[in-house]
Formats: C-alpha cells, sequence, structure tokens
C-alpha cells in the first residue's frame, strides 16, 4: 500500500488488485489499483488492466455518493470480457476496421476478425484493453506506459504513454500520447459507460437525463452493423439540452450514432463535446476533447429487459457495502482513512488463503460472445438503455480512408495526443428568499 499526495485537496491511494498471467509470456504479475478521493467527495478508481477506470463515485446534490460508471464487482470478469471493455484504453485503433484489412503505402495488412466474424472491431481481442500496463506516479497523477509488439497487423513499435489526472474541483483528465519507429494507424479511445443516477439507476432513470452535442451532423449504422458512409443533418438542435428519451429510435428502441463534432475557430482548442445532466440527483457531466467524432450509444447490444422483475433487480442497490457511506455510520474518522486506502492483510491480523503458483495466477479465458445477462456490480443486471456508452476517437474506418478524415497515421518522429477532460458537477437547487 502506497499514497501519494501534493496537498489534501487530492488524496491518491495504490494497491495491489490482483494476478493476471500474460497469455503469451505466461509471466504472473500485479495489477495495481490507484484510488484519488477529492476535497469535493468525488472518488476515481483506476486499474493498470486496460488502463482501465473502474469506478467514479459522486455526492448528489444531498450529498449522497454513488458510483455513476458500469463495470464489474471483480478482477475475473473484467479479464475475460472480451467485448464490452467496461472503462478501458481501446488501440491501437479505436472502433472497426472494415473487412479486417487496409491499406498503407500500397501493402494490405490483415487485422484480427472479431466483430460478425468479417470485419475488426477495437483491434481484435488482444488489443490495448488487454494489456497491464506499466504505472509510475508523479505527484496525484498517475502514468501508464505500454510499448506494443509490431503485430496483429499494426507493424510498428508503438510506445503509448497515458497520464491520468483528478482534480479537486472534481475534473478527470485523460491525457494519451504515442510515438512509434514506422508508419503506422493510430486512433485511442477511452471506453466508458455512465449512467449519473447511478451504475444501477436503469432505464428509467438514464431516459430522464437531459444531454446536448456539439454536433450537427450523425451517421447511422446499417444492417450490418457498420456506420454508413454519409452523415445526415441532424433535424433537432441538439446543442440544446435535449431529454434522452427524444432522442431513442422508433424502431431499435435504442441509440446507436457517430456524432461529427462541430468545428467553431471561437471556441477553446480543446471544446465541449457533450454534457448530460440527471435533474433528479443534479449530477451533470461535460466532457472535453480534441478529437474529430464522438461515438455515443445507449448500450443497444445489451440484453434487452423482458420483465417487471428483471427491472426490480435492475433498480436495486446493496445496503451494507463496505462504502465510505457505510463505514461513516460504524467506524471513527481515523479507521475510514485507515480503510480508504486498504490495508495488508498482515497489518489488520488476517492469515491468508495459502495458495498454489498456479492457483495464484490462473489463465482466464476471454469471451467475446454477449451472455443472456450481464451481472455488473452489487448485482446488477445491465441492460440496454441502462447507460450512456461513451468514447471520443477518429472517425470509423478512417484507416480506409485516409484521403478523406483526419489523419490517422503515426509517423516516426511526430506525436499523437489525444486529451479527453470530464469535468463533474452538482446543480444544488436554490430556495427563494422568503
Amino acid at each position: 500500500m502506497e499514497s501519494s499526495s501534493n496537498n489534501q485537496d487530492v488524496i491518491l491511494c495504490r494497491e495491489n488488485y490482483a494476478k493476471w498471467k500474460n497469455p503469451k509470456t505466461k509471466l504472473c504479475k500485479n495489477v495495481e489499483k490507484f484510488t484519488w478521493t477529492t476535497k469535493n467527495r468525488m472518488e476515481v478508481s483506476l486499474i493498470t488492466f486496460g488502463a482501465r477506470l473502474i469506478s467514479i463515485k459522486l455526492p448528489d446534490r444531498n450529498g449522497e455518493c454513488k458510483d455513476v460508471l458500469h463495470g464489474y464487482d471483480n478482477f475475473e470478469d473484467y479479464a475475460k470480457d472480451g467485448k464490452f471493455h467496461f472503462g478501458a484504453t481501446i488501440g491501437p485503433v479505436a472502433g472497426i476496421i472494415k473487412n479486417s484489412e487496409y491499406c498503407m503505402n500500397g501493402r494490405y495488412h490483415k487485422v484480427p476478425r472479431n466483430y460478425k466474424n468479417k470485419h475488426c472491431m477495437n483491434s481484435g481481442k488482444n488489443g490495448l484493453q488487454r494489456v497491464n500496463w506499466m504505472s509510475h506516479i508523479d505527484g496525484t497523477d498517475v502514468i501508464l506506459s505500454h510499448a506494443t509488439d509490431g503485430t496483429n497487423g499494426f507493424p510498428a513499435i508503438i510506445l503509448i504513454q497515458i497520464i491520468f489526472s483528478v482534480s479537486s474541483k472534481n475534473h478527470l483528465t485523460i491525457k494519451m500520447t504515442a510515438r512509434s519507429n514506422k508508419v503506422t494507424p493510430i486512433d485511442l479511445s477511452q471506453q466508458l459507460y455512465i449512467n449519473l443516477a447511478s451504475h444501477d439507476g436503469g432505464d428509467n432513470e438514464l431516459k430522464d437525463h437531459l444531454i446536448s452535442i456539439n454536433s450537427s451532423k450523425f451517421r447511422r449504422k446499417d444492417d450490418e452493423g457498420i456506420f454508413k458512409k454519409s452523415f445526415e443533418k441532424i433535424e433537432t438542435d441538439l446543442r440544446n439540452l435535449t431529454e434522452v428519451r427524444q432522442l431513442i429510435d422508433n424502431e431499435s428502441k435504442s441509440l446507436d450514432c457517430l456524432y461529427e463534432i462541430d468545428n467553431d475557430e471561437l471556441i477553446e482548442s480543446i471544446p465541449m463535446v457533450m454534457q448530460a445532466i440527471h435533474p433528479s440527483s443534479g449530477r451533470i457531466i461535460e466532457i472535453f476533447s480534441n478529437q474529430p467524432a464522438l461515438y455515443l450509444s445507449l448500450c443497444p447490444e445489451f440484453p434487452v429487459r423482458e420483465s417487471e422483475e428483471d427491472e426490480k433487480a435492475d433498480q436495486k442497490s446493496s445496503t451494507e457495502n463496505l462504502t465510505l457511506e457505510y463505514l461513516r455510520t460504524k467506524l471513527t474518522e481515523k479507521e475510514i482513512e485507515f480503510f480508504k486506502c486498504r490495508a495488508d492483510t498482515e497489518a489488520v491480523d488476517l492469515k491468508p488463503r495459502e495458495v498454489s503458483i498456479v492457483d495464484e495466477c490462473p489463465t482466464i479465458p476471454v469471451s467475446e460472445e454477449v451472455d443472456k445477462e450481464i451481472i455488473g456490480k452489487d448485482g446488477t443486471k445491465y441492460f440496454q438503455n441502462c447507460g450512456f456508452s461513451i468514447s471520443c476517437h477518429n472517425f470509423p474506418n478512417a484507416v480506409n480512408h485516409q484521403n478523406r478524415y483526419p489523419e490517422i497515421l503515426l509517423k516516426p518522429g511526430s506525436v499523437y495526443e489525444n486529451v479527453t477532460i470530464l469535468k463533474f458537477k452538482v446543480h444544488v437547487l436554490i430556495s427563494p428568499a422568503d
């Protein structure tokens, strides 16, 4: 256990989270977990496996903290999930590569097929989402690093660095940079699933959200699940706040669109691409990005809820979870600080289970299929329309349209940079003066 802090406004804790066996090297490595706590009571957790955000806890206008990020309770579920990549860093090329091939410098490169047995999605099952990244702490910033090996159809050694920063204003900044020794496509992204009511808020709470998007054009998917080549003009001005239920497509009963971010020379260098407000809790998220497109969906590939019983399960919450809210009712402030950075087993006088080396670091099989049920945190069932699936990156299949879309090829000597900033706020109701 280790803690690092520049001041008391932001506290960073570091601990071992799990063990993971690299399927290529067969080496067993520690997966680390980092947790920031701010003076404004936001708590953010990150693990090195997949450079993955696993928790964002925020207070509402009444001071009640809830986790607004979808995910799992344990490492095994994150490790075996080859479909949704909750909270993970995606790459080297996020999104789809049509027909699992692209042409670069007159030569065709094949990439893994993992979508409809024909296309490559999110660089295949061995993408960055399945890497256990190296970590370094600088003040309260966490820096994760990784070098690709030039395989899987991406022919270069790509040095990637991600800086995760959390401020006392409840801002989370993710800055991704990459350099390569050869020309290679690069398009990184962070795959987030968010419901500002709570990760277990369900579709009813999500449909109550108000959102605005800095876009006037969008693209739908065709029957194959591929985004169409041409953009359509958005009839409703999405720069104005719109209720999510009004954006749901009547045919698909969900939302699954790619939005082209409007360029405006008058706005700041990293513009706000999306805002979402949950009126009941007062929680607000503002997303800023330097990328040209926003992929936004309401998880249409999640299972469809079919019964009232499923609805109750979707909305249930755990009562005696080891949250700070629960601990405050049972422990002193000094004890709370102790549990915020989990202690070693010896410090709390527990006898660790005796395990063999094989059991300590098992091989976890990866599944790219959609189960009939997705069991998330606290045993919550995740269904279609239960959250926003958000990622900011280049246009899908841009590597096959290099003259049409923004630059996707990284050349030696150049630096790729992707910056995403998540600003969390709470709208407080003010009673009129007597």
